[in-house]
């Protein structure tokens, strides 16, 4: 009911449009506006008592008088929500004209369904008795009733936005040969997100840095089941292609959307008929990200006596902030938000060639202890031997979604730890650069 909810309340891009869902929330639950609807009916019905039927209300007189019953009770938040709030959010009068056809039932026998279905559920989740056959049957009809429409869940007016184009033109497919970024023979900018898969990470691991190697331009990608195979090398499960279920944006329970939500990105649309998955990046993440990295960048310029180059956040989960004193090259100093609630102050190291990248590491590693002492305290050495670049780094516990306060002691962290870390390595790093040219 959710996902139907939701769709139905996406704009063309495929993002919540949170306003018209917020107005449509604050319609169907025991909201400010509804409160104040009761208070005029109690206010026409004194009046008729009192022999002034037909009086016309004041509009401003009755929100003055209100004031003094409002208890400015927050509005309810969209996971919040009951069951049969679903139920009065999905059959809107704002979205059901539109979308209601997709389904085979009209409005009324929708509702009729969810409240015997929202009865059932309270007798389970109560513990209050068994449930009848026929309950049993109705549950497992509405179950397949919901999961067998997904036209519901691209939206009406997407699937009009994109009606003029082709299929192929329509369906941004990306090959599995690009998992990990920048081919080798590429000029593109560096991307440091590289890492190397550990024993204990998940096997839907290699499409979340699959996703978190695609170039900030690309808002959506598009990819069938077999291609999402063939990135994390693996069949994936039967219920992958059964259930719509599978696909949830779920933080908590799906280890498989903890991957892609993980790196920023959400499952916008499902076609379970075509087997194609269309993949978007959460927009509030984009803004969180310039929001972190913006204030970030002002607080190191003001700490470091090293150059930093003028802060550009554009919505990704690092920013480069630095690059070798009186050296070209590709050897720069990043923050990254990286994948597993970890926060990353890091060399990374790129010169456009594997050997010569290995050489420098090496040279740097040889160093270790030096380097360490001086940046007071233990450095993870990546040499990262399947990928083109190595890394050096610092990490931290951290994610975007943490609480105001704990950005900015993370903050106040990443300028201490960089100010260090930038002290200790950068002259070693110009040498082992200039030793291996």
């Amino acid at each position: 009911m959710k996902e139907h909810i939701l769709a139905a309340y996406a704009d063309a891009s495929g993002e919540t449009n949170q306003v018209a869902l917020a107005s449509a929330i604050d319609d169907v639950t025991d909201s400010r506006k509804a409160m104040q609807r009761r208070f005029e009916s109690a206010l026409r019905r004194y009046l008729e008592q009192s022999g002034n039927r037909g009086t016309e209300l004041h509009a401003d007189w009755v929100e003055q008088a209100f004031e003094y019953l409002d208890t400015k009770k927050p509005p309810k938040v969209f996971d919040d929500l009951t069951f049969a709030e679903y139920t009065s959010l999905l059959l809107h009068k704002s979205r059901w004209p539109d979308y209601g056809k997709l389904f085979e039932l009209d409005s009324k026998a929708v509702h009729k369904l969810l409240d015997e279905v929202r009865q059932t559920r309270n007798i389970l989740a109560h513990f209050r008795r068994e449930i009848s056959p026929k309950q049993r049957d109705q549950l497992r009809f509405c179950a397949g009733w919901l999961a067998q429409h997904p036209a519901a869940i691209t939206v009406t007016h997407m699937a009009q936005d994109t009606a003029h184009l082709s299929e192929e033109a329509r369906v941004e497919v990306m090959e599995p040969m690009a998992l990990y970024g920048v081919p080798e023979s590429s000029d593109t900018a560096v991307i440091p997100t590289d890492e190397e898969l550990a024993p204990e990470d998940s096997r839907y691991a290699p499409f979340a840095l699959w996703l978190q190697s695609q170039p900030i331009s690309h808002d959506r990608v598009t990819l069938t089941l077999e291609q999402i195979e063939g990135i994390i090398n693996s069949t994936l499960p039967a219920s992958a292609r059964q259930h719509r279920s599978w696909w949830a944006n779920d933080s908590v329970g799906h280890v498989q959307s903890q991957q892609w939500l993980d790196v920023g990105w959400r499952v916008a649309t499902i076609n379970m008929t075509e087997e194609r998955v269309t993949f978007a990046r959460i927009k509030e993440r984009e803004k969180a990200y310039i929001d972190f990295f913006g204030v970030l960048m002002a607080e190191l310029q003001k700490a470091a006596s090293f150059p930093v180059w003028p802060p550009a956040p554009d919505g990704r989960n690092w920013i480069s902030v630095a690059g070798l004193p009186k050296v070209q090259s590709q050897l720069i100093f990043v923050y990254a938000l990286a994948r597993g609630g970890r926060f990353r102050v890091e060399l990374y190291i790129d010169v456009g060639d594997q050997a010569k990248n290995k050489q420098v590491f090496d040279e740097l590693q040889s160093r270790k202890g030096e380097i360490e002492v001086a940046a007071a305290e233990p450095l993870s050495w990546e040499r990262l031997n399947e990928r083109r670049a190595s890394r050096i780094a610092l990490y931290h516990e951290g994610v975007i979604t943490d609480e105001p306060e704990e950005l900015t002691r993370l903050r106040a962290w990443a300028v201490d730890a960089m100010v260090r870390f930038y002290g200790a390595i950068a002259e070693p790093a110009s040498q082992a650069l200039k030793a291996v040219r």
